[in-house]
């Protein structure tokens, strides 16, 4: 249950590798991630907003679900429970803001295997702080939507705007702040 009072069903754990490499076999999506991780029970990292939405047509024609992505604000409820790290800022001077947490991000390794070695919460869903930042379905340009949508929203360690087409932040297209570690997802259906 949402602060809002909504009821919504979330995938306890971020989509598998291997899952989408089922969407990828029946020819349902195109894309073939170019991470290959050591078993397929790592989330599928590599996608793209238009690479998910193939993925949650072919999931809903599979299992006769109403699976989609979750809002921004789902998604913000979602890390919002979890723990606040006190972190030992660097320096107390406020002419050294911009450079208080300088060096203080966590350095994970890609991808993280499915399995809470980042939490779970106390709702059930495993590493929503883990280092997979998962795409939601809210476009950063309210003016637009659906393929005409230029970046979405997707929350992980902050909150970053991400170009539709990305597949890799890393690689420099992050709209809004520091670019996530890996993209990936979770689905949600109104319950």
């Amino acid at each position: 249950t949402l602060p809002s009072g909504t009821k919504l069903e979330a995938g306890r754990d971020e989509i598998t590798h291997e899952l989408w490499m089922k969407c990828f076999a029946a020819n349902a999506c195109e894309h073939e991630p170019a991470t290959t991780p050591p078993s397929g029970l790592y989330p599928v990292t590599d996608v793209n907003a238009l690479d998910i939405a193939e993925f949650t047509k072919w999931l809903n024609t599979e299992t006769r679900g109403e699976w989609r992505l979750p809002t921004r604000e789902e998604a913000q409820s979602f890390s919002d429970l979890l723990p606040k790290d006190e972190k030992k800022k660097l320096f107390t001077d406020p002419r050294m803001a911009w450079a208080a947490d300088y060096y203080s991000r966590k350095s994970y390794t890609r991808p993280v295997k499915v399995s809470g070695a980042f939490g779970t919460l106390s709702n059930g869903l495993r590493d929503v702080g883990g280092n997979v930042w998962e795409w939601t379905s809210t476009c950063v340009s309210k003016d637009t939507g659906g393929y005409m949508c230029p970046a979405y929203y997707v929350n992980g360690e902050h909150e970053a705007e991400i170009p539709t087409f990305l597949r890799d932040a890393i690689s420099g297209g992050c709209a809004a702040g520091v670019p996530p570690t890996n993209l990936g997802f979770r689905l949600v259906r109104d319950n």
